[in-house]
């Protein structure tokens, strides 16, 4: 058999072994990054000589790509575990910000959200075309009327969950 012919035989042989793959494990990743090796062979015009290097490229593909995936999948576990409960607080926040910018001018808002940047007063200041005590002063006085929208919207929530507990 030519070797070109053998090379597209093996290639839909691991098609074929990648479907019939009954879970997406290490070793299906290495299916397709041999796969992929073997396109990118036949692209560069690098594919080997005879069908025993051939069949040790491939080989040495698949495992390069499942412990590849290992690697990455346990980087993924290890360094992006969510909190759940972490996540729903985060988005009641976000809401919860959005629904009290809605109270806000655009440029409150905005040297609000500077603050929680860490921007300094006089960065703020430079931002806004105004002056540090300014600054200070205008953030102080929006925190008061923040905290007493906020306290207003945590009663009323308060309230209405006691209503709505059966008794």
């Amino acid at each position: 058999m030519p070797m070109h012919d053998y090379l597209w035989t093996r290639y839909a042989d691991l098609q074929l072994r990648c479907c019939n793959s009954p879970q997406l494990d290490d070793h299906a990743w290495g299916l397709e990054r041999a796969l992929d090796h073997l396109l990118s062979s036949i692209e560069n015009g690098s594919i080997p000589g005879t069908p025993q290097q051939l069949d040790s490229v491939i080989d040495r593909a698949i495992e390069s790509g499942a412990r590849l995936h290992r690697s990455r999948a346990l980087g993924l576990r290890t360094w992006s575990q969510v909190d759940e409960q972490l996540t729903a607080v985060s988005i009641e926040a976000e809401i919860e910000i959005g629904r009290l910018s809605e109270k806000l001018k655009p440029i409150d808002a905005q040297m609000l959200g500077a603050v929680g940047l860490g921007y300094s007063d006089r960065e703020i200041a430079d931002r806004v075309s105004s002056t540090p005590n300014a600054v200070r002063t205008r953030i102080s006085r929006l925190r008061t009327k923040l905290a007493g929208i906020a306290a207003c919207t945590r009663l009323g929530a308060e309230n209405i969950r006691a209503l709505s507990t059966p008794h």
